[in-house]
């Protein structure tokens, strides 16, 4: 009859209404999660901006670091070579001296065998 199909035709848009508004509801839900996800995104997006940063401060103070301690591992191994130089100058210096007192010794020896042998000569034996 006319008044069932009415009847069943307003029971199929009552359901009809009931599952749009499951779908409407299911698809704000799925909004807000998604929004949810996007903000969660901005986050981990800024937090590894900072935490790049941080390494990029990090890692140039490093390199600053290396290169100080470079420069005076470079100024330590100059000062390394002028100290043995100085120190080879040194030995040079000191053979020297030796081979003066060395020398001198000698000279010394010889000038008193001639005085003593002048005075041998000089003083007459009695023998």
């Amino acid at each position: 009859t006319l008044k069932d199909e009415l009847q069943e035709a307003l029971s199929q848009e009552a359901k009809l209404r009931s599952l749009k508004d499951e779908v409407h509801e299911e698809r704000t839900k799925q909004m807000n999660e998604l929004d949810k996800l996007k903000e969660e995104l901005e986050d981990l997006r800024s937090n590894e901006t900072k935490k790049f940063k941080a390494l990029k401060e990090e890692l140039s103070t490093k390199s600053a670091s290396i290169e100080t301690l470079q420069d005076e591992l470079q100024a330590a191994k100059q000062q390394t070579a002028l100290a043995c130089e100085e120190a080879k100058e040194a030995r040079v210096a000191h053979a020297s001296a030796e081979a003066q007192v060395a020398q001198s010794s000698k000279d010394v020896v010889e000038a008193v065998e001639a005085r003593r042998r002048e005075q041998e000569l000089a003083v007459p034996s009695f023998d």
